[in-house]
């Protein structure tokens, strides 16, 4: 069918969901990333795929995808997808993830995901959006390239910093909340027999929690011959000073955040902190990550949305929601454009509609994820 012609601001998991959900109800798009090729900017370890949104990715795009299997983080080795939420204490159970009968669940490598949602995909690269122009017959969205670009909708997908959301709702710009939770994170390669000790515990990721602290270990990847294996950790504690920006872990050395580590992990069983144990001084990683999370504000009628972190950024500590939400945004957005007559009229009733979706949907989900931390 045609359609409305969709500018999407962003080509993350959310930029790209909605690409490929456009795609299969064939209404035309355009899709503008500021990086200049596909692998220019780290985008990230892992993310967990539930059986909520991998079915509905599955079924907003084409069958001419790769499986969606590919993306896991051991698929390559045949090992499935597993992770667990423990007592940093005592290591009991509190709930584990797992495939099972009618539950599918994927630690996807996030690079591999996207590649996954590229596929096929068109990609206007190295186009830094700086602002838009509305009127009642269409939008243009401007670049700093000094090229400019006509539509009917425009979907901004370009994350936290958004600066479709700097235009749309400037008075939202500071209403991103910053948490009371100190975070430091590191990477530590481990031999064979370390990192299969380790994945005895869960084959892709565990959680610890105790007494206002967590701690949050993930497998990166397998090296190909087995040998060896990338992990990844998160140390996070409660600290009513860590909502500063001036916080002390934002200008701490890689000596200072690894000592502070080493001495907090009493307490916590040495079983779950061996990974972090083992990590030496320059596998810290800097500078360490700033919780923030916004619920996401009520959207002015008109010719732009928003999706993802764009309009409700959120902390990853409830099933890690944040991405797997905004491709849930992405696949609610086409529905409700694929709705729209193919004269265009009614966009503004469409995007609506979306909004009256996603806002109660998201705010649960940040508000799940923030009483998680």
């Amino acid at each position: 069918m045609a359609g409305p012609h969709v500018l999407i601001i962003g080509a993350g998991l959310g930029g790209t969901s909605l690409a490929q959900a456009l795609r299969k109800r064939g209404i035309p798009f355009s899709l503008f990333e500021r990086d200049t090729f596909e692998g220019a900017r780290f985008q990230g370890w892992a993310i967990s795929l539930h059986s909520w949104i991998t079915s509905d990715l599955l079924e907003s795009t084409k069958g001419d995808l790769p499986d969606l299997g590919t993306v896991g983080i051991t698929a390559h080795l045949g090992v499935p997808s597993e992770g667990a939420i423990l007592n940093g204490e005592d290591t009991s159970e509190i709930r584990r993830f797992s495939e099972g009968p009618g539950f599918q669940f994927i630690r996807a490598d996030r690079a591999k995901l996207r590649s996954w949602l590229l596929t096929n995909i068109q990609i206007k690269w190295n186009k830094r959006f700086t602002h838009y122009e509305e009127n009642e017959d269409g939008i243009q969205a401007f670049f700093e390239d000094g090229t400019s670009y006509k539509g009917d909708i425009l979907v901004g997908a370009d994350g936290i910093s958004s600066r479709v959301r700097h235009q749309l709702l400037p008075y939202a710009n500071t209403g991103t909340n910053r948490l009371n939770l100190g975070v430091i994170m590191g990477e530590v390669i481990a031999p064979e027999e370390q990192y299969r000790r380790w994945s005895e515990i869960a084959a892709s990721f565990y959680v610890g929690v105790s007494d206002g602290r967590r701690i949050f270990v993930g497998l990166k990847s397998i090296a190909d011959d087995q040998k060896s294996a990338q992990y990844y950790w998160m140390y996070t504690w409660s600290d009513q000073q860590a909502s500063q920006e001036s916080y002390w872990t934002a200008k701490a050395s890689k000596e200072e955040l690894h000592t502070f580590v080493m001495n907090h992990l009493e307490g916590l069983h040495p079983t779950l902190t061996e990974p972090i144990r083992e990590t030496p001084v320059k596998g810290m990683l800097q500078p360490p990550l700033q919780m923030k999370d916004m619920v996401p504000p009520e959207l002015p009628t008109g010719r732009v949305t928003l999706l993802g972190d764009a309009i409700h950024p959120m902390t990853p500590f409830f099933q890690g929601e944040g991405g797997c939400q905004a491709m849930k945004d992405s696949m609610s957005l086409a529905r409700f454009i694929e709705a729209l007559p193919s004269n265009g009229k009614g966009v503004q009733n469409a995007l609506e509609k979306y909004h009256n979706e996603m806002r109660p949907r998201a705010k649960e989900s940040v508000l799940r994820s923030r009483a998680a931390t």
